[in-house]
């Protein structure tokens, strides 16, 4: 099985004290051929978001926005724009559904959600590119259920919607929260050296799941819960079918920017697009990077080897082609 030859790859990493774990290779006999959907013939019923990003947070998702937004006209594609007093990147991100503490109040602000597209043309696909959907699955309530329970009750056919995310090795992704973070000025890890906020994440999420049985995240996407891909998936699979949904890796976007961002805009149900360059890799910032030991990655190494088999099982909804695998390098 592949689980033995996982952890033969992993041991041979940390002997050779190549670090971060090269986090792990698709061993995956099923290959991606992409799911069979229909059209959407109504790209923005009502004027509401029919595509979402949901992330994940520091994995990417602001580069393959940036992508589908440079090479897809607003008449394609359309994220809308912030209101009022709302931060500039409410343009790509509106954080509606991680905000409402349930399907009633969302109901009833769905229609101020709704404005933030009011500019976009009646032919565009509208997009929601929210990195913090992914793993705020339960912030406040449920996202991906009260999602799924307001547009029902707006009439609005759920099965059209459609679901993209990028991933990132989940060390890499703990090491940008922290950077972030710190650049930031976040109250969670100021003052605080990377051992201290790793320690202290891994022994809250532990004691989360010690007290209530369930891995579902909580209110955070903080360094430990934000990585648990599985998990999150798992999670708004229960809720939407998992063939409303493409996932890629970072690693994919780099390596092949054009195919990889097609394959989503494909997914979208958009036209594909010539494209060229690397992938920008947008939102980054200068920082200390810590030392990174086999404590993170031995805590990864289980969810990520969880997360190969939901891929086995849903091979549909995972991006891979022969020259570029589903993988996540160190």
């Amino acid at each position: 099985s592949a689980l033995p030859l996982l952890e033969h790859v992993a041991h041979f990493t940390l002997m050779r004290g190549l670090l971060p774990f090269l986090f792990l290779l698709s061993l995956s006999t099923a290959m991606w051929q992409g799911n069979i959907l229909e059209p959407n013939d109504a790209p923005n019923p009502l004027g509401a978001p029919m595509a979402y990003l949901l992330g994940g947070q520091k994995c990417g998702s602001s580069s393959l926005f940036k992508m589908l937004d440079d090479y897809w006209a607003a008449d394609e594609l359309c994220s809308g724009h912030e209101i009022g007093d709302e931060p500039t990147f409410f343009r790509k991100e509106k954080h509606f559904w991680s905000s409402m503490k349930n399907t009633s109040e969302a109901e009833s602000n769905f229609e101020f959600y709704m404005q933030h597209f009011d500019t976009c043309t009646g032919s565009s696909l509208l997009i929601d590119g929210t990195p913090n959907y992914l793993c705020e699955t339960s912030s406040h309530g449920n996202v991906p259920q009260t999602m799924r329970e307001v547009y029902q009750r707006k009439g609005i056919d759920v099965t059209k919607l459609r679901f993209a995310a990028i991933l990132r090795n989940p060390v890499h992704r703990a090491v940008s929260y922290y950077g972030h973070g710190v650049r930031q000025g976040w109250n969670e890890v100021a003052g605080k050296t990377w051992e201290e906020v790793i320690d202290a994440d891994i022994l809250s999420f532990k004691d989360t799941v010690k007290q209530s049985g369930d891995e579902i995240p909580g209110t955070v996407c903080h360094s430990v819960q934000g990585g648990l891909y599985e998990v999150q998936l798992r999670h708004w699979f229960e809720h939407f079918d998992p063939s409303q949904f493409l996932i890629v890796t970072f690693q994919q976007l780099l390596k092949e920017p054009e195919s990889t961002t097609n394959a989503v805009a494909k997914h979208f149900g958009l036209s594909q697009h010539k494209i060229g360059g690397d992938a920008d890799k947008a939102n980054t910032g200068k920082y200390m990077r810590p030392t990174v030991t086999s404590k993170e990655i031995d805590f990864f190494e289980p969810h990520q080897e969880a997360l190969f088999r939901l891929k086995e099982k849903y091979p549909n909804s995972f991006y891979e082609t022969p020259n570029n695998k589903f993988v996540f390098y160190s």
